[in-house]
Order: structure tokens, then sequence, then C-alpha cells
């Protein structure tokens, strides 16, 4: 198991399923134990959209507190969906969106929207749809005020098409792990369930 958690943190996290028999280092389910890492990014993603959906359930509509709570759960969405599909590092795997949308166009399409917002507005500044900054100036008789301003989109009426996106990734990413554990079902002559 490689593990950048000091091994007696992990053990301590660890250590329920350690007493009831657990191991967590058979090499028979490594490339199974590779999906878990999307999914759980597709897990946090879901998550964050939802939470990013109802956030006037935590903050007053339209303050300023909402807006920003609004944001930092739909910018999380929007890293926790693309990591998926980003290039992995060792023992990583990733998502390729030929893969997992083939025969889904509509959903191609959403892909590419998310994987835009993420590389203009989330990870980098660039004219994203999502954001514009304008100063306002109005000159007066004695002086000129100038007023920052800076809107953002409401993509809402876009999170019905991003849930559909999660979805789809995580049927694909469930069909992948089912498969592999097949192949070890056949190989050990037992069954293997989650519990």
């Amino acid at each position: 198991m490689n593990q950048v958690l000091p091994k007696e943190i992990l053990d301590e996290h660890l250590k329920a399923y350690i007493d009831d028999g657990y191991v967590f280092d058979d090499k028979r389910f490594e490339f199974v134990n590779r999906w878990t890492y999307i999914l759980m990014q597709l897990t946090e993603a879901k998550n964050f959209l939802e939470l990013a959906n109802k956030s006037t359930e935590y903050e007053s509509e339209s303050t300023m507190n909402e807006i920003y709570l609004h944001q930092a759960l739909f910018r999380s969405f929007v890293i926790s969906y693309a990591k998926c599909f980003s290039t992995s590092g060792q023992g990583r795997l990733s998502l390729n969106k030929k893969d997992i949308y083939k025969n889904q166009p509509d959903n191609l399409t959403v892909h590419e929207r998310v994987i835009d917002i993420r590389n203009k507005f989330v990870a980098h500044s660039d004219d994203s749809g999502v954001d514009i900054a304008v100063l306002g100036v109005k000159e007066m008789e004695s002086k000129i005020l100038i007023k920052h301003t800076y809107s953002l989109a409401q993509i809402i009426n876009e999170y019905d098409s991003f849930s559909e996106l999660i979805k789809s990734a995580e049927e694909t990413v469930i069909l992948k792990i089912n498969k592999a554990l097949d192949g070890i079902q056949k190989k050990e002559g037992k069954t293997v369930s989650f519990k």
C-alpha cells in the first residue's frame, strides 16, 4: 500500500477494520483499489454539486456569504470531477471521456463544458462566460467616481445535466470494478462482495 499518511495515523484510522480481520495490502485487489480513488472523486463531485444547489439553506440568498459558499462548493465540484479525467500519478487511474461518454453526445458536450469551466474559470483566469468584471465610471463636475463590479453567471440551470454526467461516469466505473471482481472470483473460486 503506497501511503502518504504516517503509519501510526493510518493504523489508528483503520484499526477497527484490522481488528475485524481486514488486510489492506492484498495484491489481488490492487487494480480494484485504484478505482476507489475515482469513485471517491465522483462522490465528492456529486456531493459538492448537491450542496452548491442548496447553498441558500445555509446562508441567506444573494448575500455575499451565500455567494462565496456557493462558489466554493461549485468550484469544488468542478475540481473533483475534472480530477477523474486528468493525468494521474503512479498507481492511480484516470477516466477517458471517449470511453465514458461514447454513444452519449449530450453528456460529452456537458463534460467539455465542465472541463472548460475548470480550465478558464476555476484553475485559471480566462474568458469563461461564468464571470465578468467591469469598471463603472461616473463623471461629475468636480470629480470622477469609479466602481468595481464583478458578476457571476447563475449556471444553476445546468446542474441537472452536471448530475447526469456524474451518474453516467459512476455507472461506467462500477461496471469496470465489477468486471475486475468477476475475474478475481473466477480465479479464486470464491464470491467477492462489498460490505
